[in-house]
């Protein structure tokens, strides 16, 4: 008898080691540094060799202008971690070094102040709802980066976001990922295979949509309760067989058609010019060119198109500049 209950003891103890070491290994160490004050961050992964990187976990500091740390004690900083940034009233910017490859859920999510994210080169996930909820941010310029999907949410409820550019790396844009945004016109880049349920749902300001023929499904409730828009595809596409199967609104266009996709040519006469000076401070002003490309728009490369863009057109066309940023 003794002799079991000396078994059954080892095999209790056993477990218990087993369970606190499981809770050792997935538990996040949360980490902060005298050098690094306004930041939490934690390991995120690990090798072999014991070699760590870190995310974001969170920001406690006081400055509204976020500039992510390339290294922290001579650990790279690769991700956003999960709500980093959550629910943050303070912060109204951040810039990200280009070695950030992940924003993980909900990490810029209810920022009541945002209105300003300069984005990774080399960021190749937007997680779900990473930007979603955020009242004053208006645009989602991510041309220039590597995302391959965009997340379940990813820029939904977003009231004011109106200026989309996408990357050509794109291939599905994920459920939900601009519901409820005011944005009038966006151009779907080639090579995107995927649109999900609900995607453009509930934006009633969403007129014109250019949809590849690379797209080969489309959730029948893309575009419930946006009941403004118009899509614009190429005949014998998967696109137009959806409208006439879903009572969207289509126009065919031929290739030739598809809006240019050349840097600075905002108002697509597949030429850069005066003209698109023009079309930008007439968009500035008053916000009604109703065949404004944003996705051209990011003329020097900050992720935003203000009056800096127009300047840098400006000078690229007399000459000062020789050339774009990317």
């Amino acid at each position: 008898m003794k002799k079991k209950c000396l078994i059954l003891l080892s095999v209790i103890l056993s477990i218990t080691v087993l369970v606190l070491s499981a809770i050792t290994v997935n538990a996040e160490t949360l980490v902060t540094w005298e050098d690094f004050p306004d930041y939490v961050f934690y390991v995120d992964i690990s090798d072999s060799q014991g070699n760590s990187t870190y995310a974001v976990s969170s920001y406690v500091g006081e400055n509204p202008n976020l500039v992510i740390p390339t290294t922290a004690h001579g650990h790279s900083i690769l991700r956003l971690g999960e709500k980093c940034f959550y629910n943050n009233s303070i912060v109204e910017s951040v810039t990200m070094h280009d070695d950030i490859t992940h924003i993980r859920k909900w990490a810029v999510r209810s920022c009541s102040n945002l209105n300003n994210v300069y984005y990774s080169k080399n960021l190749v996930v937007i997680d779900d709802y990473s930007f979603a909820n955020n009242p004053i941010m208006d645009s989602a310029l991510i041309r220039n980066t590597k995302i391959n999907t965009l997340g379940k949410g990813a820029y939904s409820t977003d009231p004011k976001l109106k200026y989309i550019s996408l990357p050509d790396t794109l291939k599905v844009i994920g459920e939900k990922a601009f519901l409820q945004t005011t944005m009038e016109r966006i151009v779907i880049p080639d090579g995107v295979e995927e649109i999900g349920m609900r995607a453009f749902s509930s934006s009633t300001a969403l007129k014109t949509i250019y949809i590849p023929a690379t797209v080969k499904k489309i959730d029948q409730y893309a575009f419930y309760l946006s009941e403004n828009v118009t899509v614009y595809c190429l005949e014998n596409s998967y696109a137009q067989e959806f409208c006439e199967a879903n009572g969207v609104n289509y126009k065919l266009i031929t290739e030739d058609d598809y809006p240019s996709n050349i840097l600075a040519d905002v108002n697509n006469d597949k030429d850069i010019n005066v003209r698109d000076v023009t079309m930008m401070q007439i968009e500035l002003s008053n916000g009604e060119s109703p065949e404004f490309l944003s996705q051209n728009c990011d003329v020097n490369a900050d992720c935003r198109f203000d009056i800096n863009d127009v300047t840098y057109l400006q000078k690229y066309l007399s000459g000062v500049y020789d050339s774009f940023p990317y």
